[in-house]
């Protein structure tokens, strides 16, 4: 559960919201809207696009 009683510093409450949040905040909820929300594809990520990870 989060604490909503907890205030920001000025600074993060100074921040705006980015476009892509607006743009999906306007359309959460609609029923003619399918959720691909940030990133959410309806396609699976490419093998040729996935990396292995680097060699340590």
């Amino acid at each position: 559960m989060i604490d909503t009683d907890v205030q920001a510093r000025p600074a993060v409450r100074a921040l705006s919201s980015s476009l892509i949040r607006e743009v999906a905040n306007a359309a959460m909820g609609k029923a003619d809207v399918l959720p691909f929300w940030f990133g959410e594809s309806d396609q699976p990520t490419p093998n040729s696009s996935v990396r292995p990870p680097p060699m340590r």
